[in-house]
């Protein structure tokens, strides 16, 4: 990709992408300078994880007390303080929610919007603090840009008119912009172009996308989107479903010895493998083949490619790779090996991984916006 240009607003810009996903939910941002050359930034430092170090995501994950006001979101929800008050006082844990039109277990008023809107206004709030405290003239930033920032909302694949219409009232309600055609206006729905396989811990994703227009930049969908639930932690059971068959009966297999295994396989080898020759051992010395816990994953993004490539209305020359599960060495290769065996340019962004659909979509809106006179 070419450098970017300089930005030639007159005024500065707050531009905060979102991306709220199924498990975890990260920011990306950057403050529009005239004349300045855009940079991506993320925010990387959340409440309860300031000691953590480098987090660029929070789970989502949120609480509600018996009066439907919020109460703890991200990891201040998985704090043993949080989760004791809440068994005490009754309160609602809400995870996994994005999945769900309304939460069975909630009053009627807490609807998938009004869920959205609560998690987004925590981001914004996150946001806010993260730039003050690592700008300089951060402290400064919030009064100018108040009524000059804009939104980039990240949504699943195949989200259209209804579910991007909800997205606009979760912001609203969220308190992002206000409701008027001038609040609309600054918010942007952001989706992937060329082929995108956005592997995360739960779906793998996958779009194809056609670029119509250079200047401004201009994306149209030329084949329907795919989404499968073959993430990472779907190898994480398949890795768990192993060890139980292969260790039933013996002195290793209850429960406690079993979750230590598949733990320590998440921490060490899921991602780290990357040869099928060579055996990964887990504790005991427990040898597997990792490559057969992995194969339906990679089958399943393979199977998918094809699958749009015969369907696309346009010729397809290029593979993006994003996402969490993207890290995984033997996914890389596997599908580096196949795309190049069929003639496609195939690419995996190794810096801040788990943040790319955030980055992706503020990095869209960049380089729509800083060539404008």
């Amino acid at each position: 990709m070419a450098s970017r240009q300089p930005y030639h607003g007159n005024s500065r810009k707050l531009v905060l992408a979102f991306d709220v996903g199924t498990k975890y939910s990260g920011i990306s941002y950057y403050i529009l300078k005239p004349g300045g050359i855009p940079v991506i930034q993320g925010v990387t430092r959340f409440p309860c994880q300031e000691n953590i170090g480098g987090d660029s995501k929070i789970p989502s994950v949120i609480y509600y007390d018996q009066e439907g006001a919020v109460r703890a979101v991200g990891e201040e929800a998985l704090q043993e303080s949080t989760i004791k008050k809440a068994e005490d006082e009754g309160w609602t844990k809400l995870e996994w929610w994005k999945l769900h039109l309304r939460p069975r277990d909630m009053a009627s008023f807490h609807t998938a919007v009004q869920v959205l809107g609560d998690f987004m206004k925590y981001l914004r709030r996150c946001a806010k603090t993260c730039i003050e405290e690592t700008h300089a003239s951060g402290s400064d930033l919030g009064r100018p840009v108040q009524n000059n920032t804009e939104f980039i909302l990240s949504h699943p694949n195949g989200w259209e008119g209804p579910q991007q219409a909800q997205i606009r009232r979760a912001a609203i309600i969220a308190g992002l912009v206000p409701d008027t055609t001038e609040g609309h206006g600054r918010i942007q729905l952001s989706d992937q172009g060329a082929i995108v396989v956005d592997a995360g811990d739960v779906t793998i994703d996958i779009s194809a996308y056609s670029m119509t227009t250079v200047s401004p930049l201009s994306l149209e969908e030329i084949a329907p989107a795919e989404c499968y639930l073959q993430g990472s932690i779907f190898v994480s059971c398949r890795a768990r479903e192993f060890l139980e068959a292969q260790l039933n009966g013996s002195r290793f297999g209850n429960n406690e010895n079993i979750t230590q295994m598949t733990d320590a396989f998440n921490r060490t080898v899921k991602l780290g493998f990357s040869n099928a020759q060579k055996p990964s051992y887990i504790m005991h010395q427990i040898r597997h083949y990792v490559a057969a816990l992995s194969e339906p994953s990679v089958n399943a993004i393979i199977d998918a490619v094809e699958l749009l490539r015969r369907t696309a209305r346009k010729e397809i020359r290029i593979v993006f790779l994003i996402g969490s599960f993207a890290a995984s060495k033997w996914l890389f290769a596997k599908l580096q090996a196949h795309m190049h065996t069929i003639g496609l340019e195939f690419y995996r962004l190794d810096k801040h991984m788990s943040k790319a659909v955030a980055d992706g979509a503020i990095a869209f809106y960049l380089d729509h916006q800083v060539n404008v006179a």
